[in-house]
């Protein structure tokens, strides 16, 4: 895919298999393996949008983006380069489980072949966002201008309010004078309220 202008957007898509044949290769989502024509970029202003990847078990990583054969995973082959990666965005990409093999995500570019303008946008695995470099391996200079958006920031929590009887401190005594007690009287009676209420569920109605 050569970059280009136009918006490109691939969305709306359920991968529900996501494993790879014994012996053989494959079973990753987004891959990028030293392959293709060095000194071309690829992308430029492409989308992808709503994926789910639904596979409990699968074999390998999901991203997989490397312009340069020089690491182990592609047998340290340093005659191996492919084209560059360059504007594209993942965004609300659900990946149920990690590799079960225990393969990393990576994300590793060469210095003709640059991967740049990468964005994350709620992006998780296993159910935790993707939100640093540091999720994945080989990253090294030729990876530029990673973008992470939309993934929950932890805030400090605050300390729950505690009365000083719950530390088992005695309540200072109240200032306020005692409210008398009304008493009936032969010519009052008591107040009483003939009104009434019932809730049904479904009567709430929230405009």
């Amino acid at each position: 895919l050569k970059e280009h202008d136009r918006l490109l957007v691939f969305e709306d898509i359920d991968i529900i298999y996501a494993r790879r044949a014994i012996g053989g290769s494959g079973g990753r989502v987004f891959s990028l393996r030293g392959g293709g024509s060095s000194g071309i970029s690829g992308g430029g202003n492409v989308v992808f949008r709503n994926i789910r990847v639904e596979d409990p078990l699968p074999s390998c990583q999901t991203f997989f983006l490397a312009t340069s054969g020089d690491i182990p995973e592609l047998r340290n082959d340093l005659e191996m380069v492919g084209q560059g990666l360059n504007g594209v965005t993942f965004q609300n990409v659900s990946i149920a489980a990690s590799s079960v093999l225990g393969y990393p995500e990576i994300l590793h570019g060469h210095p003709n072949a640059h991967i740049r303008n990468i964005t994350f946008d709620n992006v998780t695995i296993a159910g935790e966002h993707i939100n640093s470099l540091d999720q994945f391996k080989h990253v090294n200079q030729h990876v530029k201008d990673v973008h992470f958006l939309n993934y929950p920031t932890i805030m400090p929590s605050q300390p729950p309010h505690t009365s000083p009887t719950l530390l088992g401190l005695a309540a200072p005594p109240s200032t306020q004078p005692p409210i008398p007690t009304q008493q009936n009287s032969p010519t009052s009676s008591p107040i009483t309220s003939s009104a009434s209420a019932t809730f049904v569920p479904g009567d709430l109605t929230v405009p």
